[in-house]
């Protein structure tokens, strides 16, 4: 059987590049008004970028395409209660995802004015 013939009959794609999945490497900051998220993914454009938020459960995903492979990068996490689920906000800057992920306005730290007499 030559390698024409037994590319045909497993029907794959000898071209296609190989893909390797790696994960990101983060910071995590808390702080009073949230959490802030730092993952790195050099090459990676915003438009490759996917960020999900189900529930409690954020995910995101990169994807950069290279010579020989293709690399993807995902990374998952679970939150704590008391996040403002639809203020998240997202950017993409020099290979580095920021996540910035608010607390609800109930459970974000407040000072209490003390009054004399």
């Amino acid at each position: 059987m030559t390698t024409k013939e037994l590319t045909d009959s497993c029907k794959c794609d000898v071209q296609k590049p190989y893909a390797r999945t790696a994960t990101p490497r983060v910071n995590v900051i808390e702080r009073a008004d949230g959490y802030h998220i730092e993952a790195e993914m050099p090459g990676v454009s915003e438009k490759d970028v996917e960020v999900e938020l189900k529930s409690r459960h954020l995910r995101f995903a990169g994807k950069r395409d290279g010579e020989k492979y293709t690399i993807r990068y995902e990374r998952a996490f679970r939150l704590p209660d008391g996040i403002d689920g639809d203020k998240v906000e997202a950017k993409m800057a020099n290979g580095i995802l920021h996540l910035v992920i608010p607390r609800s306005e109930a459970t974000r730290p407040r000072t209490i004015q003390v009054k004399a007499g």
